[in-house]
C-alpha cells in the first residue's frame, strides 16, 4: 500500500474549544447517548474554511457548514472524516492553541506547536511576516 501525500489548500479554522467538544464527543462510546448529539446547530462561529493564499476570506463568499459528529466520526460537509483521535493527549489544554487547522480534503489537523517555531525560525529570511509574531495561515 502506497499513501498519498495530501497537497490540499482549504482548511477549516476550528477554535480550540470546540475542538475540544469534538474530541470529546468522538471519544464516546455509541451506547453513551451522545451519537447524533452534535450537529450543525453547534456550529462554532470562529469557524470558516480557508484557503492558504487567503485565509481570512471563506471559500466563495459564503461561511461552510461546520464539523458534524456522526457516531465517533466528526465529519465535514463534503463527507471528509477529521482526524481527531490523532491529536496528541494535552494538546487540546495547551493556553497559547488558539485554533486548529483541518484539512478539508483528507481530514488531517493541524496547530501551531514548537515544531511551526523551529521552522519558521529557520526560514526566517524567507516567511517575511513571521517576525511579527503573525500566523503562517495568515501570511499572503
Amino acid at each position: 500500500l502506497s499513501s498519498q501525500v495530501c497537497n490540499c489548500d482549504r482548511y477549516l479554522k476550528v477554535s480550540r474549544e470546540r475542538m475540544k467538544q469534538l474530541v470529546e464527543g468522538s471519544r464516546m462510546a455509541p451506547g453513551d447517548g451522545g451519537a447524533g448529539k452534535w450537529s450543525s446547530q453547534g456550529y462554532d462561529a470562529t469557524m470558516a474554511a480557508h484557503n492558504n493564499t487567503q485565509p481570512s476570506d471563506t471559500l466563495h463568499g459564503e461561511q461552510p457548514e461546520g464539523p458534524v459528529l456522526r457516531g465517533a466520526s466528526v465529519v465535514l460537509a463534503g463527507g471528509t472524516v477529521l482526524q481527531v483521535a490523532a491529536i496528541p493527549p494535552g494538546v487540546l489544554d495547551r493556553a497559547e492553541l488558539t485554533d486548529f487547522y483541518c484539512c478539508t480534503r483528507c481530514g488531517k489537523v493541524f496547530w501551531e506547536g514548537s515544531h511551526l517555531g523551529r521552522v519558521v525560525s529557520q526560514f526566517q529570511d524567507v516567511l517575511v511576516g513571521a517576525r511579527d509574531g503573525q500566523s503562517i495561515y495568515e501570511l499572503s
